[in-house]
């Protein structure tokens, strides 16, 4: 008898997951997860600043990390000034759908990186899918001088990049 129920559950969840053959999984991913929690942390040390440069829109910000797909990967290359591949740790790709940041695995996981680095490179990213940050590290590398404690209540310094998205490197 024991043997006869064990056949007949094991056929129903056989049949039942062949029934739900358009059904995918999720793997999870420690690296993305990593990374998105070290954006909301970011997020929050903004939120609690007393100053903010005027480009910068929170509520952007926050719908950028809520809809942003995170994905870690072994390989993260862009094209260099020669066109040959040059790793990078993290691109952003504002214009896929969902909007998408792909993490390189490997630097994430096997460089020292600090809290303050993580939660820098994680902004970074987010800027670039809202467009604030492009062609430079303006207000991505200031949260790092915050954090870093050598500067007393906000981001309020940060030169704005001129038409093409430049700023010099000595306003910074």
């Amino acid at each position: 008898m024991k043997t006869l129920n064990r056949s007949l559950l094991s056929a129903a969840f056989l049949s039942a997951s062949c029934l739900a053959g358009d059904i995918q999984g999720n793997g999870g991913d420690f690296v993305a997860q990593e990374f998105a929690a070290h954006g909301f942390e970011a997020l929050k040390v903004l939120k609690e600043l007393k100053t903010l440069p005027a480009d910068l829109s929170l509520p952007d910000l926050e719908r950028a990390l809520a809809s942003t797909q995170v994905v870690s990967a072994d390989k993260t290359d862009l094209p260099g000034p020669d066109g040959m591949p040059l790793e990078r740790d993290a691109i952003n790709l504002p214009d896929e759908t969902p909007p998408t940041i792909l993490v390189n695995r490997t630097s994430w996981t096997s460089k020292k990186l600090s809290t303050t680095d993580k939660m820098s490179l994680a902004l970074h990213e987010y800027l670039g899918i809202v467009g604030t940050e492009r062609n430079n590290y303006r207000i991505s590398s200031q949260l790092r001088v915050f954090m870093n404690g050598t500067n007393n209540g906000g981001l309020n310094a940060c030169p704005k990049p001129d038409h093409e998205g430049n700023i010099s490197p000595t306003s910074i």
